[in-house]
């Protein structure tokens, strides 16, 4: 009966009943006397069965050879390694996957010998097999949705960097098993042929295979260098191949590019031989500190402190000239988060590395700087940005030559579409400020005086317009219903206001507009281009320079808080046209920034222009936007915090009584 019951669990669709059976499996076999005889009574007849109707029990006895390996005896490990070894090549991938750790279990207990005997021939000649496609192509329906004619790529080249290679990847993954279950005695089987498939797959078109190849390197590290073997021919080797890995186009291959990294460097015994290499890969693993994809860029900080510790600077001023040259030929990657990623790099330079040993590298640098500023991807753009504020403030002199067109770009961002470019620019302008004194000043303010008062000359609406001459869109449309569409707002007993949308004839705001697609297939489907490349750009509208400006006056409050503070009518002027859609974004941008700014100007001179902000204030509060509502009420319990309760109370009345209702839940 419990053979029966195993039997039935192994053999189950779910995989979580397999593991109970793996687990009922190992309690009977703990209770026989013969354990053995128990396993080979119930995973041998599924094993050597033919039947390829169902994948499932097969999968099963693999789990259990996985987790049983140091159960089996030697007289039946050869009987069960040899069935184990042909399930590499079944067409199931989920069962070539559990093949490989089920002969890494045995590897590990039994000897590597198994490894020797059984397996490599079975491996190697699927790798051999499968490392080239061919002929092969996607068929013409894949083609065309693929596209290619404006992404720099064929169509070929997309379905070949994307598509599975049959039992390559699950093959490597087995080799990376058996190696990682082996540790240093695998290293006698590391061999010429062995390096030559490994290296070939470094290089391969698919990024799985990528991925796999360096996880298999990580492992590899290990294994020789805790070994007696000679490593010269291998580290040189794989240095170069690191290099190419920590700078692949795919997040997940960089990160795996990371791994092998790591252990790489912490694998070798010799300080020396560490220096050598550190000196031959800082460029690439200094600009993973900051590149976009996350685990990637915290991995690379982990590993940059466990490797370099305190020594980071050092390290880089001894190597600033390879650096520097590797960050400038990043600035013009065809990827948008890499070209980021240097801006981000060479930001740092700047503020943290000794000046003179920069200096001499400065024109290159701000030219490539500038040059990104110029960039059609607005994240790219937004690093540059950050970065000449930082270089302005850092280099002066060298830098005044250049103003004129800095200046233009920056106030060029501060009216940007994006808000956090926006933001970045005006904190980039304070740097300016911070340089040059009141020259930069003025400058700035005369811009500023020109650009705040904008929103208040908003047309009306512009979503009708916008956004109709950009590139990788779709158009989307809803469909049609009876009822126009109603908001209706209720209060439940406790005065709790809720929001209940109907749904009806489509508005024209919102309905066949264009929109964007990320771009999922690559991160170089065209020269700057990428996975969430955000390049695109409409034309910048009023209200946005009025917002930016509102950045600026809070970046510039501390430093001249009186001419900030005449500002502020102008501030009250543009809170009052909302006649247009986007008007509750400048307000919630107002609501979040006038904290910052009252508090920098201070309490006597922020009064003096109080009274024309209540009414936009009681507006907000009653918005329905909760963004902005919540904005609204932040800045007003901020508010009667700076002034005392009771006189904005005193203030509200007298603006309007009627606000006093809006404002009693802050007030108390």
């Amino acid at each position: 009966m419990a053979e029966e019951e195993i039997n039935t669990l192994l053999s189950s669709h779910q995989r979580l009943s397999r593991s109970k059976g793996v687990d009922k499996l190992k309690d009977e076999a703990q209770r026989n006397a013969e354990p053995n005889s128990l396993i080979k009574s119930v995973i041998m007849p599924i094993i050597l069965s033919e039947d390829s109707k169902t994948w499932e029990p097969l999968h099963g006895a693999l789990m259990v050879v996985t987790a049983m390996a140091d159960v089996i005896e030697t007289g039946l490990v050869y009987d069960i390694i040899k069935p184990c070894a042909r399930a590499l090549e079944h067409t199931e991938s989920r069962i070539r996957l559990q093949a490989g750790q089920a002969l890494a279990s045995l590897c590990k207990v039994h000897g590597t010998t198994l490894y020797k005997d059984h397996c490599k021939d079975i491996i190697f000649a699927g790798i051999k097999t499968n490392l080239n496609r061919g002929k092969a192509e996607p068929d013409e329906n894949l083609k065309a949705k693929l596209g290619g004619t404006k992404t720099g790529m064929t169509a070929e080249e997309i379905f070949h960097e994307s598509a599975g290679w049959k039992n390559l990847e699950t093959n490597f993954t087995a080799l990376l098993e058996i190696i990682r279950s082996c540790g240093t005695s695998f290293a006698v089987y590391v061999d010429d042929e062995l390096l030559d498939l490994l290296y070939n797959s470094l290089s391969h078109a698919n990024r799985f295979v990528r991925e796999t190849s360096f996880l298999v390197c990580a492992e590899l590290s290990e294994t020789i260098h805790g070994s007696e073997a000679d490593t010269v021919g291998f580290d040189e080797k794989m240095l170069t191949n690191l290099q190419m890995g920590l700078a692949d186009n795919w997040s997940q291959v960089r990160m795996a590019a990371s791994v092998a990294t790591r252990k790489f460097l912490k694998s070798t015994a010799s300080s020396e031989k560490t220096k050598h290499f550190l000196s031959q890969l800082v460029p690439w693993m200094a600009l993973n500190r900051y590149y976009v994809a996350e685990g990637v860029r915290l991995y690379s900080q982990q590993t940059w402190m466990e490797i370099v510790g305190s020594d980071g600077k050092q390290l880089v001023e001894q190597n600033i000239k390879a650096i520097i040259d590797y960050y400038i030929l990043q600035s013009d990657a065809a990827n948008h988060a890499v070209r980021e990623a240097a801006c981000a790099c060479i930001a740092e330079l700047g503020a943290k590395v000794n000046k003179d040993v920069v200096r001499e590298h400065f024109p290159l640098l701000l030219e490539a700087l500038i040059a990104c500023f110029q960039d059609d991807s607005w994240p790219v753009r937004d690093a540059a940005c950050i970065a000449c504020g930082r270089f302005v403030k850092c280099f002066p002199d060298e830098c005044r030559d250049s103003m004129e067109e800095l200046y233009t770009l920056f106030f060029f961002h501060v009216g940007d579409n994006i808000w956090s470019v926006r933001e970045n620019a005006a904190i980039a302008l304070r740097s300016v400020v911070e340089a040059y004194g009141d020259v930069a000043f003025r400058k700035v303010e005369t811009w500023m005086l020109e650009n705040l008062p904008k929103a208040s000359k908003q047309p009306a609406s512009q979503a009708l317009r916008l956004n109709t001459n950009l590139e990788n869109t779709t158009t989307f449309g809803v469909a049609d219903t009876k009822k126009p569409t109603k908001v209706v707002q209720e209060f439940n007993e406790g005065g709790v206001r809720r929001i209940r949308y109907q749904f009806g004839d489509e508005d024209p705001m919102h309905s066949n507009q264009q929109v964007f697609s990320c771009g999922s297939l690559a991160p170089k489907l065209k020269r700057k281009g990428g996975c969430m490349d955000c390049g695109f750009h409409r034309p910048q509208e009023p209200w946005e320079s009025s917002d930016g400006c509102i950045y600026l006056m809070r970046e510039l409050a501390e430093k001249k808080p009186k001419r900030i503070c005449e500002m502020l009518p102008t501030v009250a002027d543009i809170c009052r046209n909302r006649a247009y859609p986007e008007h509750v974004y400048l307000l919630e941008t107002i609501w979040k920034q006038l904290s910052p700014i009252m508090m920098r100007i201070g309490k006597r001179d922020f009064k003096k222009h109080l009274q024309p902000l209540l009414e936009p204030l009681h507006y907000s509060l009653g918005c329905e936007r909760s963004l902005l509502r919540v904005a609204a009420e932040t800045y007003a319990s901020h508010l009667a915090q700076f002034l005392g309760p009771s006189i904005l109370r005193g203030r509200v009345e007298m603006e309007d009584t009627t606000f006093v209702d809006r404002f009693n839940h802050i007030l108390g």
